[in-house]
Protein backbone atom coordinates (compact mmCIF):
# COMPACT_ATOMS: atom_id res chain seq x y z
CA UNK A 1 0.00 0.00 0.00
CA UNK A 2 1.24 3.23 -1.04
CA UNK A 3 2.04 6.08 1.91
CA UNK A 4 0.13 8.38 0.36
CA UNK A 5 -3.62 8.27 -1.33
CA UNK A 6 -4.16 9.50 -4.84
CA UNK A 7 -5.82 13.45 -3.21
CA UNK A 8 -2.68 13.59 -1.43
CA UNK A 9 -4.11 12.15 1.68
CA UNK A 10 -1.15 10.39 3.83
CA UNK A 11 -1.80 6.97 5.26
CA UNK A 12 -0.55 6.19 8.96
CA UNK A 13 -0.12 2.65 9.96
CA UNK A 14 -0.62 1.65 13.31
CA UNK A 15 1.61 -0.97 14.59
CA UNK A 16 1.78 -3.20 17.97
CA UNK A 17 5.00 -3.67 19.51
CA UNK A 18 4.37 -4.17 23.09
CA UNK A 19 1.04 -6.18 23.33
CA UNK A 20 -0.84 -6.92 26.41
CA UNK A 21 -0.36 -9.80 28.54
CA UNK A 22 -2.53 -12.86 26.76
CA UNK A 23 -4.81 -12.95 30.03
CA UNK A 24 -5.68 -10.28 32.61
CA UNK A 25 -7.86 -10.41 35.56
CA UNK A 26 -11.25 -8.99 34.97
CA UNK A 27 -11.56 -5.26 35.55
CA UNK A 28 -7.91 -4.43 36.06
CA UNK A 29 -5.61 -2.42 34.21
CA UNK A 30 -4.55 -3.63 30.64
CA UNK A 31 -1.32 -1.98 28.94
CA UNK A 32 -0.01 -2.13 25.27
CA UNK A 33 2.35 -0.49 23.39
CA UNK A 34 1.84 1.19 19.51
CA UNK A 35 4.13 2.66 16.70
CA UNK A 36 1.98 5.12 14.57
CA UNK A 37 3.82 5.76 11.73
CA UNK A 38 3.21 8.12 8.80
CA UNK A 39 5.36 6.80 5.27
CA UNK A 40 5.62 10.19 4.91
CA UNK A 41 7.57 11.44 7.69
CA UNK A 42 4.93 13.35 9.42
CA UNK A 43 4.93 13.79 13.54
CA UNK A 44 2.13 12.25 14.64
CA UNK A 45 3.08 12.40 17.95
CA UNK A 46 0.04 13.22 20.51
CA UNK A 47 -2.73 12.93 17.67
CA UNK A 48 -5.79 12.01 19.90
CA UNK A 49 -6.59 7.71 19.80
CA UNK A 50 -9.69 6.29 20.60
CA UNK A 51 -9.77 2.70 22.11
CA UNK A 52 -12.73 0.52 21.97
CA UNK A 53 -14.50 -2.15 23.17
CA UNK A 54 -17.27 -3.26 20.10
CA UNK A 55 -19.20 0.50 20.18
CA UNK A 56 -18.00 1.50 23.50
CA UNK A 57 -15.24 4.01 23.71
CA UNK A 58 -13.18 2.83 27.07
CA UNK A 59 -11.76 5.92 27.94
CA UNK A 60 -7.96 4.35 27.94
CA UNK A 61 -5.30 6.58 29.14
CA UNK A 62 -2.78 7.30 26.10
CA UNK A 63 0.91 9.01 26.43
CA UNK A 64 3.10 9.77 24.09
CA UNK A 65 7.02 8.73 23.47
CA UNK A 66 9.35 8.69 20.77
CA UNK A 67 10.75 5.43 20.40
CA UNK A 68 14.16 4.22 18.62
CA UNK A 69 13.23 4.84 15.03
CA UNK A 70 12.02 8.67 16.11
CA UNK A 71 8.43 6.57 15.20
CA UNK A 72 5.83 8.28 17.60
CA UNK A 73 5.13 5.81 20.07
CA UNK A 74 1.53 5.34 22.14
CA UNK A 75 1.77 3.62 25.96
CA UNK A 76 -2.20 2.94 26.10
CA UNK A 77 -3.66 2.19 29.12
CA UNK A 78 -7.34 0.27 29.25
CA UNK A 79 -9.47 -0.97 31.84
CA UNK A 80 -10.68 -4.79 31.37
CA UNK A 81 -13.78 -5.65 31.96
CA UNK A 82 -15.34 -7.61 34.60
CA UNK A 83 -16.81 -10.43 32.43
CA UNK A 84 -14.55 -12.95 31.45
CA UNK A 85 -13.68 -13.69 28.24
CA UNK A 86 -12.38 -12.74 24.95
CA UNK A 87 -11.65 -9.05 24.54
CA UNK A 88 -11.40 -7.27 21.15
CA UNK A 89 -10.11 -3.79 21.78
CA UNK A 90 -10.19 -1.51 18.97
CA UNK A 91 -7.58 1.32 18.41
CA UNK A 92 -8.16 4.42 16.43
CA UNK A 93 -6.17 7.27 14.71
CA UNK A 94 -9.04 9.36 13.14
CA UNK A 95 -8.89 11.35 10.40
CA UNK A 96 -6.07 14.02 11.10
CA UNK A 97 -3.88 16.93 9.57
CA UNK A 98 -0.57 17.16 10.57
CA UNK A 99 1.57 19.92 9.56
CA UNK A 100 0.71 20.60 6.08
CA UNK A 101 -1.18 16.90 5.43
CA UNK A 102 -4.66 15.23 5.58
CA UNK A 103 -4.46 11.97 7.31
CA UNK A 104 -6.53 8.95 6.70
CA UNK A 105 -7.87 7.10 10.05
CA UNK A 106 -6.58 4.13 10.42
CA UNK A 107 -7.43 1.16 13.23
CA UNK A 108 -5.57 -1.82 15.09
CA UNK A 109 -7.38 -4.30 16.74
CA UNK A 110 -5.67 -5.60 19.99
CA UNK A 111 -6.88 -8.88 21.45
CA UNK A 112 -6.33 -10.46 25.17
CA UNK A 113 -8.31 -12.42 27.11
CA UNK A 114 -9.87 -11.66 30.88
CA UNK A 115 -10.35 -14.71 33.85
CA UNK A 116 -11.84 -14.52 37.38
CA UNK A 117 -9.56 -13.26 40.03
CA UNK A 118 -7.84 -16.00 41.76
CA UNK A 119 -7.92 -16.59 45.41
CA UNK A 120 -5.44 -18.44 48.12
CA UNK A 121 -7.04 -19.88 50.93
CA UNK A 122 -5.45 -21.16 54.58
CA UNK A 123 -6.68 -22.32 58.04
CA UNK A 124 -5.17 -22.22 61.11
CA UNK A 125 -6.07 -22.25 64.98
CA UNK A 126 -6.92 -25.79 64.53
CA UNK A 127 -6.72 -27.51 68.24
CA UNK A 128 -5.92 -31.05 68.23
CA UNK A 129 -6.64 -33.36 69.89
CA UNK A 130 -10.71 -32.47 69.83
CA UNK A 131 -11.98 -34.25 73.08
CA UNK A 132 -15.96 -34.93 71.74
CA UNK A 133 -16.67 -30.99 71.56
CA UNK A 134 -17.84 -28.69 69.37
CA UNK A 135 -14.02 -26.30 68.52
CA UNK A 136 -13.35 -23.83 66.12
CA UNK A 137 -11.48 -22.99 63.52
CA UNK A 138 -10.01 -20.01 61.01
CA UNK A 139 -10.76 -20.05 57.51
CA UNK A 140 -8.84 -17.03 55.85
CA UNK A 141 -9.20 -15.87 52.31
CA UNK A 142 -7.25 -13.38 49.95
CA UNK A 143 -7.92 -12.05 46.38
CA UNK A 144 -4.68 -11.52 44.30
CA UNK A 145 -5.55 -8.46 43.37
CA UNK A 146 -6.86 -6.91 46.51
CA UNK A 147 -10.31 -6.93 46.29
CA UNK A 148 -12.60 -6.89 49.67
CA UNK A 149 -13.91 -10.19 50.21
CA UNK A 150 -15.90 -9.18 53.46
CA UNK A 151 -19.20 -10.72 53.96
CA UNK A 152 -18.69 -13.61 51.51
CA UNK A 153 -18.97 -16.97 52.67
CA UNK A 154 -16.26 -19.60 53.54
CA UNK A 155 -17.48 -23.59 53.76
CA UNK A 156 -16.27 -26.62 55.33
CA UNK A 157 -17.24 -30.01 54.06
CA UNK A 158 -16.04 -33.49 54.88
CA UNK A 159 -14.25 -36.29 52.87
CA UNK A 160 -17.75 -37.27 51.38
CA UNK A 161 -18.95 -33.44 50.46
CA UNK A 162 -21.37 -32.70 53.10
CA UNK A 163 -21.62 -28.83 54.57
CA UNK A 164 -20.16 -29.38 58.84
CA UNK A 165 -19.27 -25.89 58.93
CA UNK A 166 -20.05 -22.16 57.55
CA UNK A 167 -18.57 -18.58 57.91
CA UNK A 168 -19.08 -14.89 56.98
CA UNK A 169 -15.59 -13.05 56.39
CA UNK A 170 -15.22 -10.38 58.60
CA UNK A 171 -15.80 -6.66 57.73
CA UNK A 172 -11.95 -5.61 58.30
CA UNK A 173 -8.69 -7.85 56.64
CA UNK A 174 -6.64 -9.55 59.83
CA UNK A 175 -5.00 -7.17 61.87
CA UNK A 176 -0.73 -7.43 59.99
CA UNK A 177 -1.97 -8.82 56.85
CA UNK A 178 -2.48 -7.65 53.09
CA UNK A 179 -6.03 -8.13 52.15
CA UNK A 180 -6.62 -11.40 54.27
CA UNK A 181 -10.19 -11.85 55.13
CA UNK A 182 -10.95 -14.13 57.90
CA UNK A 183 -14.03 -16.50 59.06
CA UNK A 184 -14.43 -18.32 62.45
CA UNK A 185 -16.25 -21.73 61.47
CA UNK A 186 -17.59 -23.91 64.26
CA UNK A 187 -17.49 -27.53 63.63
CA UNK A 188 -18.51 -30.42 65.75
CA UNK A 189 -16.32 -33.23 66.36
CA UNK A 190 -16.82 -36.83 65.40
CA UNK A 191 -17.84 -39.55 68.04
CA UNK A 192 -15.06 -41.65 67.60
CA UNK A 193 -11.33 -41.64 68.14
CA UNK A 194 -9.48 -40.94 65.14
CA UNK A 195 -7.92 -38.61 62.36
CA UNK A 196 -10.18 -37.07 60.23
CA UNK A 197 -9.73 -34.80 57.38
CA UNK A 198 -12.00 -31.82 56.34
CA UNK A 199 -11.98 -29.25 53.14
CA UNK A 200 -12.19 -25.57 53.67
CA UNK A 201 -13.79 -24.03 50.68
CA UNK A 202 -14.35 -20.81 49.06
CA UNK A 203 -17.15 -20.90 46.48
CA UNK A 204 -16.85 -18.84 43.70
CA UNK A 205 -18.96 -15.60 45.10
CA UNK A 206 -21.58 -13.51 43.65
CA UNK A 207 -20.52 -10.02 42.68
CA UNK A 208 -19.40 -7.48 39.94
CA UNK A 209 -15.91 -8.93 39.39
CA UNK A 210 -15.94 -12.87 38.93
CA UNK A 211 -13.11 -14.32 41.46
CA UNK A 212 -12.17 -18.29 41.43
CA UNK A 213 -12.69 -20.65 44.25
CA UNK A 214 -10.36 -22.09 46.26
CA UNK A 215 -9.95 -24.78 49.02
CA UNK A 216 -7.30 -25.70 51.64
CA UNK A 217 -7.67 -29.33 53.65
CA UNK A 218 -6.73 -29.35 57.37
CA UNK A 219 -6.70 -32.14 59.92
CA UNK A 220 -7.53 -33.23 63.55
CA UNK A 221 -7.69 -35.73 65.67
CA UNK A 222 -9.88 -36.84 68.42
CA UNK A 223 -9.76 -38.74 71.93
CA UNK A 224 -12.15 -40.65 73.47
CA UNK A 225 -13.70 -38.59 76.14
CA UNK A 226 -11.95 -38.23 79.69
CA UNK A 227 -13.26 -40.75 82.18
CA UNK A 228 -10.73 -39.65 84.89
CA UNK A 229 -8.34 -37.01 86.08
CA UNK A 230 -4.19 -37.89 86.44
CA UNK A 231 -2.86 -35.38 88.88
CA UNK A 232 0.82 -35.32 88.37
CA UNK A 233 2.92 -33.52 90.81
CA UNK A 234 7.14 -32.60 89.39
CA UNK A 235 9.66 -32.59 91.99
CA UNK A 236 12.66 -30.84 90.37
CA UNK A 237 16.49 -32.06 92.02
CA UNK A 238 18.00 -28.53 91.55
CA UNK A 239 16.59 -24.95 92.78
CA UNK A 240 14.46 -23.73 89.40
CA UNK A 241 10.82 -22.77 88.14
CA UNK A 242 7.92 -25.97 88.83
CA UNK A 243 5.90 -23.60 85.91
CA UNK A 244 5.40 -24.41 82.47
CA UNK A 245 6.82 -28.23 82.29
CA UNK A 246 4.48 -30.41 79.98
CA UNK A 247 2.92 -33.29 80.96
CA UNK A 248 1.57 -35.62 78.46
CA UNK A 249 -0.71 -38.80 79.34
CA UNK A 250 -0.46 -40.44 75.52
CA UNK A 251 -2.22 -37.85 73.75
CA UNK A 252 -3.62 -36.16 76.43
CA UNK A 253 -1.50 -32.92 77.93
CA UNK A 254 -1.73 -30.33 80.05
CA UNK A 255 1.24 -27.94 81.94
CA UNK A 256 2.27 -27.38 85.66
CA UNK A 257 1.77 -24.41 87.43
CA UNK A 258 3.87 -22.87 89.94
CA UNK A 259 3.56 -25.25 92.42
CA UNK A 260 4.83 -27.75 89.77
CA UNK A 261 1.16 -29.96 89.36
CA UNK A 262 -1.51 -30.61 86.76
CA UNK A 263 -4.15 -32.62 85.82
CA UNK A 264 -4.49 -34.57 82.86
CA UNK A 265 -8.26 -35.63 82.13
CA UNK A 266 -7.75 -39.76 80.04
CA UNK A 267 -9.93 -41.99 79.31
CA UNK A 268 -9.27 -45.92 80.63
CA UNK A 269 -6.43 -47.30 79.42
CA UNK A 270 -2.44 -47.95 79.46
CA UNK A 271 -0.26 -44.53 78.34
CA UNK A 272 3.41 -43.20 78.55
CA UNK A 273 3.57 -40.71 81.30
CA UNK A 274 6.06 -38.31 80.53
CA UNK A 275 7.23 -34.87 81.50
CA UNK A 276 9.28 -32.58 79.35
CA UNK A 277 11.11 -29.20 79.31
CA UNK A 278 14.04 -27.58 77.53
CA UNK A 279 16.20 -27.52 80.35
CA UNK A 280 15.13 -30.98 81.83
CA UNK A 281 15.94 -34.29 81.33
CA UNK A 282 13.09 -36.21 79.90
CA UNK A 283 11.28 -38.27 82.08
CA UNK A 284 8.90 -41.03 81.45
CA UNK A 285 6.93 -44.20 82.41
CA UNK A 286 4.60 -46.18 81.94
CA UNK A 287 0.67 -45.64 83.12
CA UNK A 288 -2.44 -47.74 83.79
CA UNK A 289 -5.37 -45.84 84.04
CA UNK A 290 -8.43 -47.32 85.35
CA UNK A 291 -9.83 -44.58 87.45
CA UNK A 292 -8.43 -40.59 89.32
CA UNK A 293 -4.85 -41.17 90.07
CA UNK A 294 -1.61 -39.44 91.25
CA UNK A 295 1.56 -39.56 90.35
CA UNK A 296 5.19 -37.85 91.09
CA UNK A 297 8.04 -37.57 89.06
CA UNK A 298 11.21 -36.13 90.10
CA UNK A 299 13.40 -34.46 87.34
CA UNK A 300 16.53 -33.24 86.88
CA UNK A 301 18.64 -30.73 85.18
CA UNK A 302 19.69 -31.03 81.35
CA UNK A 303 23.34 -31.46 80.89
CA UNK A 304 23.24 -29.80 77.35
CA UNK A 305 20.76 -27.39 76.07
CA UNK A 306 20.06 -27.82 72.26
CA UNK A 307 18.06 -25.02 71.54
CA UNK A 308 17.42 -26.67 67.90
CA UNK A 309 15.64 -29.48 69.75
CA UNK A 310 12.58 -26.89 70.26
CA UNK A 311 12.38 -26.01 66.57
CA UNK A 312 10.38 -27.29 64.10
CA UNK A 313 11.89 -28.11 61.09
CA UNK A 314 9.91 -27.83 57.29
Amino acid sequence: MSGTGGDGVHRPTLELVEPPEPEVPAGTEVRWSVRVCCPSGCDLASSHLTVATGNTDVGASVTWEEDDGGAALARVVARAPTEVGEVRWTVTLPATVAGEHAHEAATLTVVTRTVPHATSLAVWGVPSPVRGRPFSVWVGVKCREGCPLRGHGVEVRDDAGREVGTGALKRATRPGTDGLYEAEVTLAAPAQPGVFFLDAHFPTPEGEVPHEASQGTFSFRTLDPPEHVVRVRVVLAHEASLAGVEVRVGPYEAVTDERGAAEVGVASGTFELSVRRIDLEPVSRELRVTGDAEVELVASPRRRVDADEERLWM
